[in-house]
């Protein structure tokens, strides 16, 4: 989904201490739990029946935003919501300005249907502090995805906003119709968040955030986590330190697609895809929304030789459908049935759409050396993760647990979720996760799930990009045979 370009940056409110700016990030510091701010409490995040707390129990997204604006931050922080409406239906929102004066800078919303803006923007004020609040109805020409655009501008300041679907009675809040991509939680205390996330691929997951304060944070969803700076397209498997400079900046890091994640279980009754505005491009497209679960389909393999030094060198083509994430190209260049040999090699990608991805291959075996020209080498492609999700907590202070439920596809109900923070040190830390190294995947359904530290000074989440993921298994190959190829010596194809 392309949005302008504000979406990518992410500001803080101040909170505590000043924030020390280190490289491109900011440094927190919270002392057990608690956050002031400019002298006021910040608003405190809660929990209600279908969202993250408001002033009282509602069935939609209900936050609450934060922004600390410094030189090396002059983008906006732009937070989204986007509400799936039927003819009749109608979008409610309410939008307040939390706290005392905390920012001399005002917070301008949009709204959005699916034919383009509605109105003009609206401007509130800093020193306002009443309920904004509003109503538009869906007609059967902006039927579809309506969008609530919310952006902060100037220094420090801290809004709460509350968006819902609702019933052509105009009283009835409509649950799972609500949804973000990425969530800027502001809080004091702790809170349970319960978050509903859907993929492109039709797999659904329940996750429980429990016990979350990250005072002033970022929740992300997609296909790859963390990422290095030199390649997008291929997730890191790990968490990082806040100040890693090798790793994908934490203001872009989306290599993939945004999964949706809802405030309550999501309405099943909505269609496949629907209108939607196009922020970008300015104009109505088709976006996916509750899509049918599908698997991961390899096709059209192929090896092409390319001229160079080194005489097995070329580059592998191929398409995957249904899946967007990861994939293996796997080779077996002494050509004895067997992958994983001692000289063979293992080349991860990504895959983006289902256009065709082209591998290179620098002709080289495990060992360095170019392999000798008219080689026989077996290659297969291997997709065995389906529906892989990532959820990437950043800057969280304290965290007693996530829990995970896969809730479509094969093995519903499966609660494994991984993680490996096992290159992140201890040194400073008063709060230590129990279990750093969970990638072989650990069982998160008891309790208040897995993955979890306190409270102190330094905790573990700490100005760190702490990557938690989850998928279902899938099988999907495709596999050719090189033989006797050289350079120039054409395609080999399946």
């Amino acid at each position: 989904m392309q949005r302008d370009r504000g979406w990518k940056s992410l500001h803080r409110g101040h909170c505590c201490k000043i924030r020390l700016f280190m490289n491109r990030y900011f440094s927190k510091k919270i002392a057990r739990g608690i956050c002031f701010v400019s002298g006021a409490l910040a608003l405190s995040l809660q929990v209600k029946a279908d969202g993250i707390g408001f002033p009282t129990s509602r069935p939609g997204m209900i936050g609450a935003l934060g922004i600390q604006k410094t030189a090396a931050f002059v983008e906006p922080l732009n937070q989204y919501a986007y509400v799936y409406l039927k003819e009749g239906e109608s979008l409610n929102y309410q939008i307040q300005k939390a706290g005392g004066n905390l920012g001399s800078n005002a917070l301008i919303y949009s709204i959005y249907s699916p034919l383009g803006q509605v109105g003009t923007d609206v401007t509130i004020p800093n020193a306002t502090s009443a309920v904004q609040t509003g109503t538009v109805t869906a007609t059967a020409e902006t039927a579809g995805i309506w969008i609530v655009k919310m952006n902060l501008f100037g220094n420090t300041n801290y809004w709460r906003f509350d968006v819902n679907a609702m019933a052509a009675d105009g009283t009835t809040r409509i649950g799972g119709r609500v949804y973000t991509d990425f969530i800027y939680p502001v809080q004091n205390n702790l809170a349970n968040i319960p978050l509903f996330v859907q993929t492109p691929s039709g797999h659904r997951y329940d996750v429980a955030l429990n016990g979350y304060n990250g005072v002033n944070s970022r929740l992300s969803s997609d296909q790859y986590g963390l990422t290095s700076v030199a390649n997008c397209s291929e997730s890191l498997y790990r968490s990082a330190e806040i100040t890693d400079a090798s790793v994908r900046s934490y203001n872009e890091l989306s290599c993939g697609v945004q999964n949706k994640m809802f405030f309550s279980a999501i309405d099943v009754t909505m269609p496949a895809t629907a209108p939607m505005w196009n922020l970008t491009s300015n104009q109505t497209i088709n976006e996916w929304l509750n899509p049918a679960l599908t698997g991961p389909v390899v096709s059209e393999l192929a090896y092409t030789a390319v001229s160079g030094s080194n005489p097995m060198a070329g580059n592998f083509t191929l398409k995957v459908a249904d899946h967007v994430g990861q994939a293996t190209l796997l080779l077996d260049l002494d050509n004895d049935g067997i992958y994983g040999g001692a000289n063979d090699r293992s080349i991860p990608f990504g895959v983006a759409n289902a256009n065709t991805i082209t591998v290179p291959f620098d002709g080289l075996g495990a060992n360095g050396s170019p392999l000798a020209a008219g080689s026989t080498m077996k290659a297969k492609v291997l997709v065995d993760k389906a529906g892989e999700v990532h959820f990437t907590m950043i800057d969280v202070e304290v965290l007693a647990g996530v829990k995970i439920t896969r809730t479509t596809g094969e093995a519903t109900g499966n609660t494994l979720l991984y993680w490996d923070d096992a290159a992140l040190s201890e040194d400073g830390r008063d709060s230590i996760t129990p279990i750093k190294d969970g990638s072989a995947g650990v069982d998160s359904g008891s309790g208040s799930g897995v993955h979890g530290w306190g409270g102190g000074t330094s905790q573990w989440g700490n100005n760190r990009l702490i990557d938690n993921w989850a998928y279902a298994g899938a099988a999907a190959t495709q596999e050719i045979t090189i033989e006797g190829c050289a350079a120039n010596a054409g395609t080999i194809s399946r």
